[in-house]
């Protein structure tokens, strides 16, 4: 081959390879052509329901503003899913309940008292902007965040990256509770013997 070709051929040929694989780079975040279903859960539970995780799984969940997030109810224990109005105080936790499928824009939207397992509530994100929300019967530790993008943002995570990471934090909550569990039930153990 011709010296004078060689040096243009290789150029091209490098240039088409980053161009395929750019294209075809699986690590590249989605970027979404329509609204998407993203799915997270509201506590979780051992099989004899004796362990709760009082927790929402994930904690951080970006999605895009027209998206909307079901919370999974996935334990017997009751819980709310309650985006409050900036500088609102939370209500009580009998609050009536927004119907599943409400857009959230910001404003107070409260899922009303769900006891699962196998019951679920909607939102749809209306506004871009970082929102806190709470669970209004353990608000105290049962609060996480939706992260809301403008519509066609890159997504960060994956359904699949958030349904590790939300399986990975239920299962260390409910390991530290087996952990709480055995603690008391020895120490009760130790009290009783000294009797």
């Amino acid at each position: 081959m011709h010296r004078a070709l060689v040096a243009p051929i290789a150029v091209l040929v490098f240039v088409m390879a980053v161009a395929v694989a750019s294209a075809s780079n699986p690590l590249a975040p989605p970027v979404p052509s329509q609204p998407v279903t993203w799915q997270a859960h509201a506590g979780a539970q051992t099989g004899d329901q004796a362990i709760q995780a009082l927790a929402f799984f994930p904690t951080d969940v970006f999605v895009n503003v027209g998206d909307t997030i079901t919370w999974n109810f996935d334990a017997a224990e009751p819980h709310t899913v309650t985006f409050l109005a900036p500088g609102q105080a939370p209500p009580a936790a009998g609050t009536s309940p927004s119907p599943s499928g409400s857009t959230f824009n910001g404003s107070f939207l409260n899922s009303g008292t769900i006891v699962g397992p196998d019951q679920a509530y909607s939102v749809v994100f209306g506004a871009a902007g970082d929102y806190t929300y709470l669970c209004l019967i353990h608000r105290v530790t049962m609060t996480a965040r939706v992260h809301v993008n403008p519509a066609g943002s890159p997504y960060p995570h994956t359904q699949s990256e958030y349904n590790r990471q939300a399986r990975a934090l239920a299962g260390l909550d409910l390991e530290d509770g087996s952990d709480i569990r055995t603690d008391n039930l020895d120490a009760a153990r130790d009290a009783g013997k000294g009797h």
